[in-house]
């Protein structure tokens, strides 16, 4: 299994969520266009939104979400 060697953290992100991936994974900070994480790989990355279920609701109904 192949390791994550970096993490991005979207710097408008609040809470202990992120605080806990800076400190303890070693994730950098910065504003993200897209996402609440980014996990870079050769191909792009992994986009990671994290949501409550209204909101997730919403981005989908708006759009927003593609």
């Amino acid at each position: 299994m192949r390791q994550i060697t970096r993490l991005i953290v979207d710097s408008r992100e609040k809470g202990d969520f992120p605080k806990r991936l800076i400190a303890e994974l070693g994730a950098e900070v910065m504003a993200l266009g897209a996402g609440d994480v980014w996990i870079p790989k050769p191909a792009g990355f992994i986009i990671i939104e994290r949501s409550t279920y209204s909101d997730f609701a919403g981005k989908l109904m708006s759009g927003r979400i593609w």
